[in-house]
């Protein structure tokens, strides 16, 4: 019998906007023990689940204002499917939230499930799957919400993700939030957490630095041995490049340990030892200053993560950050496979493509919710 087929992640090989999120008051528990039992009981039952309130309530907020004859709109977009940007979808179902386990959880599980030799297995549904791996492992990422269509799931979800202790007292963290969602259920969603939790949801601008720290990380948890080049764009501020509004600079996976060792040896460094290299080498090889452009996106292996179009005026202050657009992310599916790089003893050979990569990944997303908790400046982790 063939291998069950490995559940992927809901964080991989999808691109996501990312807000951030303050603390939220008295948000219902996160504690496996209070979900992943339901899961063995009569649908009937299910209507305990600590999250069925809220997705009772949001459900009655978007269909109800619908079924009172009233087109609801927020801008130019319908919440009901009968027409607007979700017209193909068909009339809006329903809400529902529920717990997402980690990505080691769910990688460890997807092990444990391929080495089972048991051909009466039947396969089993997505939720099944994450309800098993948290229930097992122990570990849950935070929540998914999503919202469904007549026309089959649409693929609009918002995930609040917060760091491995989330639950403070009477707050819980999830700071980092992942969102698909057209802006009129976007605004719906931040506006229910809003008066429901006492929560704000703000954008993660691009263009703060970030997006340095994030490769940074990349790059040294990889240690520079990588499947795939990197190509950095850079935004070119109004009034400079003659017209030119980006510039997009390619590294030849071959090269990337090369200037990892390079900018390690130069002292002072001003930032991270990667991009300090890449950027001198610009300078000396290109004449290309880069003191003034701001790394808008960039796109490797593990990640492509970026922000606001280019040509976007970056606004400054908190007044002007709540309209801004959020950077973007898409989080690659670890590849199997050997690729060249250092054994432990440090020579040159193969080495496990897939776990280099697996451990990267998971170290984005840390990285990214320490990042959001961090730019938020109103939670600690």
């Amino acid at each position: 019998m063939p291998r069950p087929k490995e559940v992927s992640h809901p964080f991989l090989n999808t691109t996501y906007s990312l807000y951030r999120l303050s603390p939220l008051f008295k948000f219902p528990t996160l504690d496996p023990s209070e979900h992943s039992s339901l899961i063995e009981q009569l649908p009937k039952q299910r209507n305990q689940s600590p999250f069925k309130a809220h997705e009772r309530a949001v459900t009655n907020l978007l269909k109800g204002e619908v079924l009172r004859g009233v087109n609801v709109t927020r801008g130019d977009a319908s919440v009901d499917g009968e027409n607007g940007e979700m017209g193909k979808l068909g009339r809006f179902k329903g809400c529902k939230w529920r717990l997402v386990p980690t990505l080691a959880a769910l990688r460890e599980y997807n092990v444990e499930q391929a080495s089972r030799d048991d051909d009466d297995e039947e396969e089993e549904d997505m939720e099944e799957v994450w309800v098993k791996a948290i229930r097992e492992i122990g570990d849950v990422a935070g929540v998914e919400v999503s919202f469904d269509y007549e026309r089959g799931v649409g693929g609009y979800v918002a995930y609040l993700t917060g760091p491995p202790q989330k639950e403070d007292g009477e707050f819980t963290k999830l700071p980092l939030v992942l969102t698909r969602l057209p802006k009129v259920l976007l605004d719906v969603l931040f506006e229910y957490l809003a008066a429901t939790f006492d929560t704000l949801a703000l954008p993660m601008r691009s263009g703060v630095g970030w997006l340095g720290e994030m490769l940074e990380m990349y790059v040294e948890q990889t240690k520079g041995w990588v499947d795939k080049g990197i190509a950095l764009t850079y935004r070119i501020p109004t009034g400079l490049g003659g017209g030119v509004k980006v510039i997009t600079v390619g590294l030849e996976k071959g090269d990337i340990s090369g200037f990892l060792n390079y900018g390690s040896a130069l002292e002072p460094r001003r930032k991270g030892p990667f991009l300090l290299a890449v950027e001198k080498h610009m300078e000396s090889t290109m004449g290309l200053g880069v003191g003034k452009l701001v790394l808008a996106k960039v796109t490797c292996g593990g990640f492509i993560v970026g922000g606001a179009p280019s040509g976007t005026a970056v606004a400054k202050g908190n007044a002007a950050e709540a309209t801004e657009p959020s950077g973007r992310v898409k989080i690659f599916v670890p590849r199997k496979g050997q690729i060249e790089g250092v054994d432990e003893s440090g020579d040159p050979g193969d080495v496990d493509g897939g776990n280099i990569e697996e451990a990267a990944v998971e170290k984005f997303m840390d990285e990214l919710i320490q990042l959001a908790i961090r730019k938020g400046g109103y939670c600690n982790a």
